[in-house]
C-alpha cells in the first residue's frame, strides 16, 4: 500500500479509479484472510461491519497459540486453528504478550520459540528459571516479551474449571471455556397462577432442598443461589410474584376491619367493627355468608389452618372450633385489642393492642405479655415456618421477634400508619400495608420496599392485608373494599 497522497497518479486532489481500486482490494484481501466471506457480486450488503469483525480477529489472534511441540522443555509456538491464515509476528518487540496452551508439563528451565522466530528463555520476572511442573498439560499460559532481557516472562497461568467446578460456582480467578457456558444456563422457568405445583416443578422462593432428590437441578444450577446445609442441600433462585389482575370479591354494604384467607381451603374470612359481625367467602368463591358471631366492634380475624379454628377479636376474643358452631369467649380479662395472629403448625396465638402484645401458647391457657415496646400496635403476622412475630404500629414503625423469642427488632421501613401485615407462609414474604400503599420485605430478612399493584381500590382507605394460598394478596378497608390482587408464581423445572 503506497501513501495516497504522494502517488504520482494524483492530480491535485483527484485520486484515479485504478488507485482507489487498489486500496479497496487491499481491505477486500484484508478481510479475506481471517476467512470472512465477502457478500456476493449482486444483490445488497448483508454485512456492513466485516472490517470491524477482521480487526477484532487480527487483534486477538496475534496472541492466541499452541505449543506445537512434542517433548522436553522447549515450547515452539504456532498460531491456533481457524487463524492460519493471519500473518505470524515477524519480530520479537517489547511487551509482546503470548498465550499459548501447553501439550505437556514442563521439567525444568523453560525456553519458548514463538512461530520459528528463535527460542527465548522464559522465566519468572525475578530473572530465576521457571519451577519443574509449573506449566501443566492442557492449561493456558500467558507471558510477556521483555527486550531489555531478551527473554519472556511468567506472568501467570490461566485454569479453567472443571464442568463440576463451572456448575457449583464456587472457585475465584478460574476460566470456563466457551463450551461450559451452558452450565449457566437456568434452567425451564414457567408462571402459573394457581397454587397446584405442576409435576416437575418447585416454586422459587429461595428455599432450600434436597441435592439427592433434585439432583438433575443441583447439577444444573450448583449452589449458585445458596449451599442450603453445605452438604445435604441446595437453594433454589428467588423470583418475586408478578402481578396480573385484581379482582373485586363484592363485600358490599360493610366498612371491613379485617380480613383472612386460609391457605389450605383458600376461604376468607372478613369482619366489620361498624356492622359487628363477621363474613365467609368458600373457597374464595361466591356469596358472602353471615358467620352469626356475637355483635361486636370486630376489628380483626384469624383462622388456624391446621385446626380450622377461627378467632376474631375486639373488646373481647372469641373462637369458633373447627370453623363451625358457636363462638366461645376466650377474653380472659383482655380488652381493646386491635389485631390477631395463630401460628397453625404449633397452635401459638398473638393479639396486639395497645402497647401491649400477648401471646397464648399453643392455643391454650393464659395470654402472656411479651414485653413489647410502648406503642398502639394496628396489626400482627406469624410465619409459620419460621416462627418470626412481625407487629405494625399505627405510629409507623415495624418490629420483628426473631422465632417467638427474645427482643423485639426495629425494621427498615417508611414510617407510615401502618394498618396491615402479612407472612406469606409459603416464600416467607411479608407484606404491610399503610397509607393505601404495599410494602414489601423479601423473605422477611430485607428492607419494606414499596410494591407497584396496580389494584384501582387501594386507597388510603385500606385496613388490613393478607396473603392467600395462591401468593394472591387480599385487602380490605372502609367504603366495602374487599380486593384481590392475583399474583403469577414462578415455577422452575426439576
Amino acid at each position: 500500500m503506497r501513501d495516497i497522497a504522494t502517488k504520482e497518479s494524483n492530480v491535485g486532489d483527484v485520486l484515479h479509479a485504478d488507485a482507489f481500486n487498489s486500496i479497496m482490494e487491499e481491505l477486500e484481501n484484508t478481510v479475506i484472510s481471517t476467512g470472512i466471506s465477502l457478500d456476493p457480486n449482486i444483490g445488497p450488503d448483508t454485512d456492513l461491519n466485516m472490517l470491524g469483525k477482521t480487526a477484532a480477529i487480527y487483534s486477538g489472534a496475534r496472541k492466541l497459540f499452541y505449543d506445537s511441540s512434542v517433548s522436553g522443555d522447549d515450547f515452539t509456538l504456532e498460531e491456533m486453528t481457524g487463524y492460519t491464515t493471519i500473518e505470524m509476528p515477524t519480530a520479537y518487540n517489547d511487551g509482546m504478550t503470548v498465550i499459548f496452551k501447553t501439550n505437556r508439563a514442563n521439567t525444568g528451565a523453560v525456553t519458548i520459540d514463538l512461530g520459528g522466530l528463535g527460542a527465548k528463555d522464559a522465566q519468572f520476572t525475578d530473572g530465576s528459571a521457571l519451577t519443574s511442573g509449573l506449566l501443566e498439560i492442557d492449561t493456558y499460559y500467558l507471558f510477556v516479551f521483555n527486550e531489555t532481557d531478551d527473554r519472556f516472562e511468567y506472568l501467570e497461568g490461566i485454569e479453567f474449571a472443571t464442568d463440576a467446578e463451572a456448575a457449583a460456582a464456587t472457585l475465584e480467578n478460574v476460566a470456563i471455556s466457551p463450551s461450559q457456558l451452558t452450565i449457566f444456563e437456568m434452567p425451564g422457568i414457567i408462571k402459573s397462577s394457581t397454587s397446584t405445583i405442576r409435576t416437575g416443578y418447585l416454586p422459587t422462593y429461595g428455599q432450600e432442598v434436597s441435592r439427592t432428590t433434585y439432583a438433575n437441578l443441583f447439577e444444573a444450577i450448583g449452589i449458585r443461589f445458596g449451599a442450603g446445609d453445605g452438604s445435604t442441600t441446595f437453594n433454589l433462585p428467588y423470583i418475586s410474584n408478578d402481578f396480573n389482575s385484581y379482582a373485586d370479591l363484592n363485600a358490599s354494604l360493610e366498612d371491613w376491619r379485617g380480613i383472612w384467607s386460609n391457605p389450605v381451603n383458600s376461604d376468607v374470612f372478613i369482619c366489620s367493627d361498624s356492622e359487628q359481625n363477621v363474613y365467609k367467602l368458600t373457597g374464595g368463591t361466591g356469596s358472602w355468608v353471615d358467620q352469626s358471631a356475637p355483635a361486636e366492634a370486630w376489628e380483626g380475624v384469624a383462622v388456624n389452618s391446621n385446626t380450622s379454628d377461627v378467632y376474631i377479636i375486639s373488646n373481647n376474643l372469641y373462637k369458633q372450633v373447627g370453623g363451625t358452631g358457636s363462638w366461645v369467649d376466650q377474653s380472659a380479662g383482655l380488652a381493646s385489642q386491635n389485631a390477631i395472629s395463630v401460628n397453625s403448625i404449633n397452635d401459638d396465638v398473638y393479639i396486639v393492642g395497645a402497647s401491649t402484645i400477648y401471646k397464648q401458647t399453643g392455643g391454650t391457657g393464659s395470654f402472656v405479655e411479651q414485653g413489647s415496646p410502648a406503642v398502639t400496635w394496628s396489626g400482627v403476622s406469624i410465619s409459620d415456618s419460621t416462627g418470626d412475630v412481625w407487629v405494625i404500629s399505627f405510629t409507623g414503625v415495624i418490629y420483628k421477634q426473631t422465632a417467638g423469642t427474645g427482643s423485639w427488632v426495629l425494621q427498615t421501613a417508611p414510617s407510615l400508619s401502618w394498618d396491615g401485615i402479612s407472612a406469606d407462609q409459603s416464600s416467607e414474604d411479608v407484606y404491610a400495608v399503610g397509607n393505601g400503599a404495599i410494602y414489601k420485605s423479601i423473605r422477611g430478612e430485607n428492607d419494606f420496599l414499596l410494591q407497584s399493584y396496580p389494584v384501582p381500590a387501594f386507597s388510603t382507605s385500606t385496613t388490613d392485608i393478607r396473603i392467600g394460598a395462591d401468593g394472591d394478596i387480599y385487602v380490605c378497608g372502609t367504603g366495602q373494599l374487599v380486593e384481590k390482587a392475583v399474583m403469577i408464581n414462578h415455577l422452575i423445572k426439576t
